[in-house]
């Protein structure tokens, strides 16, 4: 099973104000992002549903989260392993190790060490990473369920800003997440 939330935390009255040049200008889209393996979650410690508290701040970039992982559902249809790395921590990788070329996929947080984290400078990488530590591990899912979980949430999440803003779905960055989403949606 395989499970992605996200939440948008931002001044929504901005955002409905902006076009979308100001929107590639303004940065990313803020919020709360997770995904659930099984059981076991990434990025559960901010995420909830609850009403705001006052002050609170989403901390996870929504669109590069998702940029990132649907680039790794891509890698993987020639790929046996790819991890992508966390954006806020950069020791820290999902990775997914596909079971002898079948759909079975074993995924899992691992931690790299620094000195060889520092010296990755792609987000998401084919070669397979040492670690030193884990979070969990050899979580098996299908190759199916994680792309389709990532579609559906994305496509979620694009309509969400389209709500907010119609000028929003029209930025480059969103853009890229559409074509992306195209490209992976044909091959189903």
């Amino acid at each position: 099973m395989v499970e992605v939330k996200y939440r948008i935390i931002e001044d929504l009255d901005e955002l409905k104000t902006l076009d979308r040049d100001s929107f590639d200008e303004w940065g990313e889209v803020e919020g709360f992002f997770m995904i659930r393996f099984n059981d076991k979650t990434y990025c559960n410690t901010t995420y909830h549903e609850n009403e705001l508290r006052p002050g609170e701040e989403g901390f996870d970039l929504i669109t590069i989260w998702f940029d990132h992982l649907l680039q790794a559902v891509k890698l993987l249809e020639k790929h046996d392993y790819v991890a992508v790395k966390d954006i806020e921590t950069p020791e820290v990788f999902i990775e997914f190790k596909r079971l002898d070329n079948t759909s079975q996929i074993f995924t899992g947080v691992i931690f790299v060490p620094s000195k060889n984290a520092l010296g990755i400078r792609n987000v998401v990488v084919t070669t397979q990473l040492s670690y030193y530590k884990y979070e969990f591990v050899n979580e098996k899912i299908t190759y199916g369920e994680l792309k389709e979980e990532l579609l559906k949430k994305c496509k979620q999440y694009i309509q969400e800003l389209e709500k907010i803003n119609p000028e929003l779905i029209l930025a480059s960055r969103i853009q890229r997440l559409i074509i992306k989403m195209t490209q992976l949606s044909n091959q189903f």
